[in-house]
């Protein structure tokens, strides 16, 4: 019974950060920032990602989850097992894979519950925001150079509005964010320590 109370519980706290995830991303407008005329870090053109979120994830959070198992399985697998969940027995190096797949999952959702947050809260533009959004104001002209120019000075003219909202979300950046903690997590909770709470 603790076992599976366990997982509920566990459960439970990771959707409700994977819709946390979600609101924040989608619901939650990003504060939009003005810009210089003359920035040339805003001046980039655009182009998609060079890798895909999917792709990223599939592979920063598979790799990881995929060693977990199989060190588990190799290290454990002769183990004893003195757990059961519904009656089932569950084997040490399953429970051992639970306790590091929780733990990491849950990093990755506060890994990405906190770059959404810092994205929105901060609102920088992107390197091609000038391509994309395309202000309606001429650079060209006097008044306009030298200045900052407020959000409420300005609309944008470009086509691709589906982007819109996301070319003020360039920091924290996302892909940098879960690679650099999928590539760094190794203190995970080893069957032979601390699995025996499960």
């Amino acid at each position: 019974m603790f076992v599976l109370r366990k997982i509920v519980v566990d459960g439970f706290i990771i959707c409700a950060l994977i819709f946390s995830i979600y609101a924040t991303h989608y619901l939650w407008v990003p504060f939009h920032r003005g810009f210089f005329c003359g920035d040339e870090s805003l001046m980039f053109p655009y182009r998609s990602d060079t890798v895909s979120t999917t792709t990223l994830r599939l592979v920063g959070l598979g790799l990881p989850i995929l060693t977990f198992l199989i060190c588990e399985w190799v290290v454990l697998r002769k183990e004893g097992t003195n757990r059961l969940c519904l009656n089932i027995p569950v084997p040490t190096w399953l429970r051992g894979f639970y306790c590091a797949a929780t733990s990491f999952a849950l990093g990755t959702c506060f890994v990405e519950l906190t770059t959404n947050i810092a994205k929105t809260v901060i609102g920088r533009p992107r390197p091609h925001f000038l391509d994309l959004c395309q202000p309606s104001v001429d650079c060209s002209m006097p008044a306009w150079r030298g200045r900052y120019i407020q959000p409420d000075e300005y609309t944008c003219t470009g086509t691709n509005t589906e982007k819109f909202s996301d070319m003020y979300m360039s920091f924290l950046s996302g892909h940098s964010a879960l690679s650099a903690y999928s590539n760094q997590f190794k203190e995970f909770n080893h069957p032979s320590g601390n699995s025996n709470d499960i």
